[in-house]
């Protein structure tokens, strides 16, 4: 019990003090990353084209400035 609440209390001090640091995650902050250029055209392979998971994708690949290309091109 003793090890365990030590561990649960070292854990909060370390996620207070990189709070307080201002650590952040990258790509946290609003924007978008900078892909590599040869990223920036993309195709997409699915079973099913008009699914929602595809129509998702696709919306957030465009929204981040990905262009969407067919695969014989």
């Amino acid at each position: 019990m003793s090890q365990r609440l030590t561990t649960t209390f070292a854990l909060l001090g370390l996620s207070i003090v990189l709070t307080a640091c201002g650590f952040q995650l990258r790509g946290s902050s609003g924007t978008t990353a900078a892909l590599p250029e040869n990223w920036k055209t993309m195709y997409l392979v699915t079973g099913n084209p008009n699914s929602e998971f595809t129509r998702a994708v696709r919306t957030v690949f465009v929204a981040n400035g990905i262009t969407w290309a067919d695969r014989d091109a």
